[in-house]
């Protein structure tokens, strides 16, 4: 029996329509009233995300990999076959991107002084696996009900390790200006039961231009922010975590 509250329930048709952001106004109405369609929405999206996880693990090399083939570390057989695999992928293009310019440009904070770049510790950087509708294969669950204010909520994973960020950006109404935006997120590292001691910080093309403590259930917030693209670090003793590219405040 249905609990939809207008049967009958949304068909899986009508809900991955939705996800990818090609739903007509009147599902996406019906999917933010009815929990039923929701957590089938919800569900079909934590689906898509863990073939989407394994695609990925089977298909591309590991971060690891891609940091010796950047480094010019593999041998001569290995490194021809990571560069055949990244003129056709272009996820492992910009994450090669990513990390070039994150070792091109030192941050005080990420490097200490002294500190050459292969002496820093690993940089995790994980994977966009859902964004605002254009972002990303998968528009992200709820994207309908937030109306058309500015906002939107982005999901990275880490294949290997399982560390997972959400990053969630909403209007900020305390700030003077109406067009400031709040950035919130939440880590979750394995093995890291207490993420006090991380920072966040969101990185523009001049560095990082706000910072905030990580909360020991990695929780984090930045206030005021500016309309712009940023990077989002998380700053801590196992080296920094980064998203593969900018997200839109």
């Amino acid at each position: 029996m249905s609990n939809c509250i207008a049967p009958p329930a949304l068909t899986t048709a009508a809900l991955l329509a939705h996800l990818d952001g090609d739903a007509d106004p009147e599902t996406d109405a019906h999917v933010a009233q009815c929990g039923h369609c929701r957590a089938n929405a919800a569900a079909l999206a934590a689906q898509d995300l863990r073939l989407r996880t394994r695609l990925h693990r089977a298909l591309c090399p590991p971060s690891d990999r891609l940091t010796a083939f950047h480094d010019r570390a593999l041998a001569a057989d290995a490194q021809a076959d990571v560069a055949r695999h990244v003129a056709e992928c272009p996820r492992c293009r910009d994450e090669l991107v990513v990390l070039d310019r994150f070792l091109r440009q030192p941050d005080p904070v990420l490097e200490p002084a002294g500190a050459s770049p292969r002496a820093r510790l690993k940089t995790w950087i994980v994977d966009l696996v859902s964004g605002p509708a254009g972002s990303a294969g998968r528009a992200a669950v709820g994207a309908g009900i937030r109306g058309g204010g500015s906002g939107g909520t982005w999901m990275y994973l880490h294949p290997e390790s399982n560390i997972a960020l959400s990053i969630q950006v909403r209007p900020d109404e305390d700030a003077a200006g109406d067009d400031r935006a709040v950035v919130s997120g939440r880590l979750v590292v394995p093995g890291m039961p207490d993420c006090s001691g991380l920072e966040a910080q969101l990185h523009a093309a001049g560095g990082a231009v706000a910072r905030a403590p990580v909360s020991a259930d990695g929780l984090f917030e930045l206030h005021g922010i500016a309309p712009g693209r940023y990077d989002a670090v998380i700053v801590g003793p196992d080296g920094p975590i980064r998203t593969p590219g900018p997200f839109t405040v």
